[in-house]
């Protein structure tokens, strides 16, 4: 766990590949979320490790943005054909992590 300021960073989700750690981290940083994101390999032994880890790293951020987190990390990783279901909902997510009405027809 991680402490900057007065935030504490907890970790929040696995994450799967390096692709997903690239876009999570840019879509976060453009929402203005506080994290790191922090891959398993080791330098020290390669691949070695990281090849036996379930998933390749790791995001950690603080609590309190663990719902703005979650909803873009499922975004990314939906299916294609559920992308325009998550559309569809009654609520969103909005810049600041906050639930909003959703707006859209």
């Amino acid at each position: 766990m991680w402490k900057t300021g007065n935030r504490r960073f907890q970790r929040l989700l696995e994450i799967n590949n390096e692709a997903e750690a690239q876009l999570l981290g840019g879509y976060l940083t453009e929402r203005g979320v506080p994290h790191i994101i922090q891959s398993y390999h080791d330098s020290a032994y390669g691949s070695l490790f990281q090849s036996q880890m379930v998933a390749w790293g790791y995001l950690e951020a603080p609590k309190e943005y663990e719902p703005i987190v979650q909803q873009v990390y499922a975004d990314i990783t939906a299916e294609p054909d559920a992308i325009g279901e998550n559309a569809e909902r009654d609520t969103m997510i909005g810049d600041d992590g906050r639930e909003e009405p959703n707006s859209e027809p």
